[in-house]
């Protein structure tokens, strides 16, 4: 028999399992070399741009498992929400007491009465009090972060970026006798980074220089940044906040006598 806040458990250890298969997948997938590098000229300028292509995107299956880690982890906030509620002698119904969003702190709390949810009001400070609205009106950027993840399509919650990882040196680069103008400028579109440009056709890179990422989707807050970094750091704050709750909700209980 299932006791209270197992099922927000449950659902963390199952995004807990996504995230190691997600892991295995990432690894896999800069490991295999992704990209080439390239070196193009410039018509107008006659100067030659050495630039690192990708030409494999992640595949597709690491955005399905994004999505169930996503997933599991934004349910298990609304699990315990419900559960909270049961033991504070509430009468929740499972298809709208939900752990609250909002934009700014008063659309989170209207949240927590929409659809005539019924969340206790004694427990309703303590989850407005993790800040589950937007970093700009003083939200948390990890909740707020991970509510937007989990409304995204699958096709694009995930983006591959190149980023310059050794130092922008001359010891960086062997041949060519040339000046070279060192840059460091991704172009997502085009899914290219170009690391420098030169007179010299011969410059010749380190690929040690580079480091290939894979990122959350760059319309979220937690956009453009490693995503199991981002993952890893939602997964943690899910976790606490079950914490929080739980503990509340028998303190809350203890205090009611």
């Amino acid at each position: 028999m299932l006791q209270p806040f197992d099922s927000a458990k449950f659902l963390f250890h199952r995004a807990a399992a996504h995230l190691a298969e997600f892991r295995t997948w990432y690894a896999i997938y800069l490991n295999s070399k992704p990209g080439e590098f390239v070196c193009e000229q410039d018509e107008e300028t006659g100067l030659f741009h050495f630039k690192y292509r990708i030409v494999r995107q992640p595949p597709p299956m690491m955005g399905a498992i994004t999505y169930d880690i996503v997933s599991c982890l934004r349910s298990a906030l609304d699990h315990a929400v419900f559960d909270a509620s049961v033991e504070l002698g509430g009468n929740p119904r499972p298809k709208y007491t939900k752990f609250p969003f909002g934009q700014n702190a008063k659309e989170a709390a209207d949240d927590l009465i929409r659809k005539r949810a019924e969340v206790p009001e004694s427990i309703r400070p303590t989850l407005l009090g993790f800040r589950p609205y937007h970093p700009n009106n003083g939200g948390d950027p990890t909740l707020f972060g991970l509510n937007e993840i989990r409304n995204q399509k699958i096709h694009r919650i995930l983006g591959v970026y190149v980023v310059q990882s050794g130092d922008t040196a001359v010891d960086n680069f062997i041949g060519g006798s040339s000046e070279v103008i060192f840059c460091a400028d991704w172009n997502p579109e085009r899914q290219e980074f170009t690391y420098c440009i030169a007179a010299d056709p011969n410059v010749r890179q380190f690929e040690g220089a580079l480091t290939l990422n894979i990122g959350l989707d760059e319309a979220s807050t937690l956009g453009g940044k490693p995503a199991v970094e981002m993952l890893t750091l939602a997964a943690n704050r899910v976790w606490e906040i079950i914490g929080d709750i739980a503990k509340e909700t028998a303190r809350l209980n203890a205090e009611a006598g």
